[in-house]
């Protein structure tokens, strides 16, 4: 079995190092726990309660899959999505899981042999744009009745990526209805919630497209869903990637969202514990997910790090194992803070497959344009005492596979990159040069975004720090 297991990790990105090993541990356990629970090709999300597929769950989970790099199956397991017949926002990101194939493997045709499908689910997006001024319909996608600003995230996201599909198979007037849709939806969505916001004096972005959070299920500080958008809806951070073009309050209001959700929970919840739901207030399986939004704001970069091993230190009902609604701990003979029980399915693949993706979204990630971007989400506190941070084998566009080696000094950090070169610039993206860049041996070096350039042959860079 050990060796069954060895052969399959060898296939994805292998974490060497990290300051915090027990995230390694996790990712690990989430991948094998992802095997053991699908039945054959059907990804289901747990054995014990929800032994099955829902369309929005396995298309999470399928995402994270393809960020590892394990592409097994990928065709079967792409055309077992039970679209349509679930979740209106599982419809929306249809395209989401094909375009992202597409980028890393090159496979043109099988995807154009699915182009009808696609371009079918797409479509669906501007036959539900039937809200207030042009928003997406109420629908129950949270489990709850409204307007939902995940939604809207959700079909933004996945009119970024049929355009991306479009683009890559010639389709120039799908192309071009796409970008327009995007283009109008992005700006009902931005016009209504500034409406919603100033009516309200609102310092947030509300779960709901025409409402505050205290007139609904989100008046409950606890109720996680919150932060719904922010993972959910995969708009701020993944159609970042996919080059979308992002403005108002849905990204200026990103680090204010978190300011007032954290806010609330402060004496109530942990920190870094976004909350959980009705079938368990104390956390959740999504809870490092929640924090895959940061990424794409400036002062909570890391959270989604931070918010994974709160859910190792304080959450865990099992080993590396997470129920979807997660009840306070208790004392237990188990060493450690653990819950007294949870809800739903424990291990939980779709919470798993979120947190996975954050955290390797935190150490590297891909553009559609083939940008590499590296460390956006590295804690400062993991850079300064030598400490390594090494991945390889990590899936970029045109199959092919790279990895990098970053380790901090006080006065400098040094980033050696590995395997095949991508085929466009290197961002290197450090929390820790927003205060501290002050140089670097090679590359572009832009002080105002902390951020260094470096070409795509680049096989290693030292980027010098300033004075704590």
């Amino acid at each position: 079995m050990k060796t069954y297991w060895d052969n399959k990790f060898s296939e994805i990105v292998n974490i060497v190092s990290l300051p915090d090993p027990v995230l390694i541990n996790a990712y690990k356990a989430g991948y094998i726990y992802t095997h053991i629970v699908k039945d054959a090709y059907n990804l289901n999300v747990g054995e014990n309660g929800y032994d099955r597929v829902w369309d929005h769950d396995s298309i999470g989970i399928i995402i994270t899959l393809f960020t590892l790099g394990d592409f097994s199956n990928a065709r079967t397991l792409l055309d077992h999505i039970a679209a349509v017949t679930q979740y209106d926002d599982a419809k929306y990101k249809y395209s989401w899981p094909y375009a992202f194939y597409l980028l890393k493997t090159d496979d043109v045709n099988f995807v154009a042999s699915r182009f009808d499908s696609l371009k079918k689910y797409a479509h669906t997006i501007a036959n539900d744009r039937t809200g207030p001024d042009g928003i997406i319909k109420m629908t129950n996608d949270i489990d709850s009745n409204g307007y939902w600003t995940v939604d809207n995230w959700s079909a933004m996201m996945g009119l970024l990526a049929y355009k991306y599909v479009c683009q890559r198979l010639g389709e120039k007037e799908e192309l071009s209805w796409a970008e327009n849709e995007y283009n109008d939806l992005l700006r009902c969505v931005d016009d209504k919630l500034t409406e919603t916001i100033t009516a309200n004096n609102l310092n947030y972005i509300p779960v709901s497209m025409v409402q505050s959070n205290d007139k609904n299920r989100c008046r409950l500080p606890k109720d996680a869903n919150w932060a719904a958008q922010f993972l959910f809806g995969r708009w701020a951070w993944d159609g970042y990637l996919f080059n979308g073009g992002q403005y108002g309050v849905n990204l200026t209001m990103i680090d204010d969202t978190y300011d007032y959700g954290f806010g609330r929970l402060e004496g109530l919840l942990p920190p870094h514990d976004f909350g959980g739901y009705p079938h368990g207030f104390y956390c959740s399986c999504y809870n490092a997910g929640y924090g895959s939004a940061a990424l794409r704001g400036e002062r909570y970069r890391s959270e989604g790090i931070y918010a994974y091993k709160m859910m190792i230190e304080s959450a865990m009902t099992g080993p590396f194992s997470w129920w979807e609604g997660i009840l306070n701990p208790k004392n237990t003979s188990w060493e450690g803070v653990h819950p007294k029980y949870g809800n739903g399915a424990s291990p939980h693949m779709w919470g798993q497959s979120v947190c996975t993706k954050v955290l390797i979204d935190s150490l590297i990630a891909e553009k559609i344009d083939g940008k590499v971007i590296i460390g956006r989400g590295i804690p400062e506190e993991w850079i300064g005492n030598s400490q390594v941070i090494e991945l390889n084998n990590y899936s970029i566009s045109g199959n092919r596979r790279m990895g990098v080696r970053i380790q901090g000094y006080p006065d400098r950090v040094v980033i050696t990159f590995t395997g095949d070169s991508p085929v466009n610039e290197i961002l290197i993206d450090l929390p820790v040069f927003l205060t501290r860049l002050k140089g670097a041996t090679t590359g572009n070096v832009d002080f105002q975004s902390g951020r260094v350039t470096v070409s795509p042959d680049t096989k290693s860079v030292t980027v010098y720090l300033a004075s704590m």
